[in-house]
């Protein structure tokens, strides 16, 4: 019970967002750029709150020199690599990402892993709710500051690794959960710069009533947050997106039924599951194919030299 506790913080995080704006920079912070040619994209990747698994660099093609810095956590990594065995599935062994550099943003600049306290076990959310307002007290701060450091440090993040690199290559955003929530915020920075290729996000409870963008549960109302500002279609600011919600995800397609299943499955219901199982999740390939045609697109174009604008 103490996970659906911290997924239903999340959900306060996020709500955070919208209610005040980062005071905090994330200062200027060393960083390691592959040794390659500059890529034709950049995939910036935020990883879901309280996503612990272990710090795993990664060569998604055979035929790149890039390495991902290894934080892109186990749900987006597991999609990535579904990607590219499809594309060369399906294109006579072409790679797709072997001129895309992953970004998977560290700590440093998103420190998604917030220490959230547990609850005591109970039998049903009823249980649960009155122990959330204690809960959020203890975390708020922690919650406080990690929004304070992700929004301006994801975009230190990409301007160090400009001014490391010499390179100002497409960007593609993939955010899940909270991630979803910070990288929204670089939309438009981007857009203005001409290069935001396209985004990706998972169970995001920003998702609009009625988005164009959404793939699995477009039936859904819209996430929890969906009504306010700076839901899905009010941040958008590239054609190329995708809100990518499972069904019964309670984040983003929040119905009675998602909520008891988030109450009785904690870390195994929907929200928690994106492409860990890509044989039985139904629609992973419409989104890779998806995805994909961006990635193929913007390959086709010219780079992008520094200071002249290309607009997606």
């Amino acid at each position: 019970m103490h996970k659906v506790a911290r997924f239903l913080t999340g959900i306060l995080l996020s709500a955070l967002v919208c209610a005040s704006a980062p005071i905090a920079s994330a200062g200027d912070m060393g960083f390691d750029v592959p040794v390659a040619d500059c890529p034709s994209t950049v995939v910036v990747v935020a990883r879901g709150n309280d996503s612990r698994d272990s710090v795993t660099p990664v060569r998604y093609s055979p035929q790149s020199d890039f390495v991902s810095t290894g934080w892109e956590g186990e749900n987006i990594r597991t999609f990535l690599q579904f990607a590219e065995n499809r594309h060369a599935a399906a294109n006579q062994g072409q790679s797709l990402l072997a001129d895309t550099y992953v970004l998977g943003l560290s700590e440093e600049y998103y420190p998604a892993d917030v220490s959230i306290p547990e609850v005591t076990d109970a039998a049903d959310l009823g249980a649960v709710l009155p122990q959330l307002g204690g809960l959020v007290t203890d975390t708020v701060s922690g919650l406080k500051n990690s929004l304070d450091v992700s929004i301006p440090g994801i975009r230190t993040a990409i301007e160090n690794y400009e001014t490391s690199s010499g390179c100002t290559p497409g960007y593609i955003l993939i955010g899940y959960s909270l991630g979803a929530t910070v990288l929204s915020f670089q939309e438009s920075w981007l857009a203005e710069k001409g290069q935001l290729v396209g985004t990706l996000y998972l169970g995001s409870v920003h998702q609009s009533p009625g988005d164009p963008a959404v793939i699995g549960a477009i039936a859904s109302a819209g996430g929890v947050l969906g009504r306010l500002p700076y839901n899905s279609l009010e941040t958008a600011r590239s054609p190329n997106r995708i809100m990518y919600c499972i069904p019964d995800d309670v984040a983003c397609d929040p119905t009675p039924t998602a909520v008891q299943r988030a109450v009785d499955e904690a870390s195994d219901s929907p929200h928690a599951q994106y492409f860990l199982d890509p044989e039985s999740e139904v629609h992973i390939g419409e989104v890779a194919d998806r995805f994909s045609s961006w990635i193929v697109e913007e390959h086709g174009k010219p780079a992008h030299p520094a200071g002249q604008q290309t607009i997606h």
